[in-house]
C-alpha cells in the first residue's frame, strides 16, 4: 500500500476540495422539492401577520387566555359555582355599566377555570332580558325552562392589552394593528377583519374577528383553535 504524504501542497488541496463539496451542497439544497414551500414561511408572503405575538391574548392588563390563576384573579369567580349561568360552552359577564358583555369559551382538557377563547359585544341599552346570538336557539330548545343570566364583575370594560375595545374607530383599530395582515371584507353595512387558523399555515392556533359597522368596532373575538 502505497503511503500518502500530507505535506503542506497536499494539505491545501485538501481545503479546497472541502469548500468545493460544501458550496455544492448549498447549491444543491436550494434547488430541492420541498424548498417550494418557502414562501409559506416569508412574512412577506403570508396573507395574515399577527403583530403582537401576546398582546391579544392578555385581556385588561392580568387576564391571559388558558391561564386560570389569571382569570380568578380578574374575574373573582370560580366556574364551579357557574350552575346557575352556563349553559352552553360559554360564560357570560357583564360589565358593571350592563353595557357590553364577554363570552369565554371553557377550555376542556385543560385546568378548571382556563378558557381559550372571548367573544366581546354590546348590550343594548335598557335591554334587560337580552340574550347573546350564541345562546339563543338554547331559548328555543329549553322553551320556559331555559333561565339566562350574566354574571356581574367590577370591570368597566373588556380591553386587550394592544388596545382593541369596544367603540374604537376603524382608523385607531389599523393604527394598533400597524405592520399586520388581516382579511377585510365587506359583509352589507358591516366591515369585518379577520385571521381563520383554518385557511392559513402562520399561527394556526390563533384567530380573530372585528367587526365595524358605522366605523365603531361593536364586537370582537379572538383566542386559541383546539381540535
Amino acid at each position: 500500500m502505497q503511503q500518502i504524504v500530507l505535506d503542506n501542497k497536499n494539505i491545501m488541496n485538501y481545503y479546497i476540495l472541502l469548500i468545493a463539496i460544501f458550496f455544492t451542497v448549498i447549491s444543491c439544497s436550494s434547488k430541492l422539492p420541498m424548498a417550494k414551500n418557502k414562501d409559506v414561511f416569508d412574512k412577506k408572503k403570508v396573507s395574515v401577520e399577527i403583530p403582537c405575538k401576546y398582546g391579544d391574548t392578555i385581556l385588561n392588563e392580568n387576564f391571559i387566555l388558558n391561564d386560570s390563576e389569571s382569570f380568578s384573579l380578574v374575574f373573582k369567580f370560580d366556574i364551579r359555582d357557574a350552575s346557575n349561568y352556563q349553559i352552553s360552552d360559554l360564560l357570560y359577564f357583564k360589565n358593571k355599566y350592563s353595557s357590553e358583555y364577554i363570552g369565554l369559551t371553557e377550555n376542556y382538557g385543560g385546568r378548571i377555570n382556563e378558557f381559550k377563547s372571548i367573544v366581546v359585544e354590546y348590550i343594548p341599552k335598557g335591554d334587560t332580558n337580552y340574550i347573546p346570538l350564541a345562546e339563543r336557539h338554547f331559548k328555543e330548545l329549553y322553551k320556559d325552562s331555559y333561565k339566562f343570566n350574566f354574571i356581574p364583575c367590577e370591570l368597566s370594560e373588556f380591553k386587550t392589552k394592544s388596545g382593541i375595545k369596544l367603540g374604537i374607530s376603524e382608523k385607531h383599530f389599523n393604527t394598533i394593528y400597524r405592520g399586520g395582515r388581516l382579511f377585510k371584507t365587506q359583509e352589507g353595512s358591516r366591515v369585518v377583519y379577520s385571521f381563520n387558523p383554518k385557511q392559513e399555515v402562520y399561527f394556526c392556533e390563533y384567530f380573530s374577528k372585528f367587526i365595524f359597522e358605522n366605523d365603531i368596532l361593536i364586537s370582537f373575538s379572538l383566542g386559541y383553535v383546539t381540535p
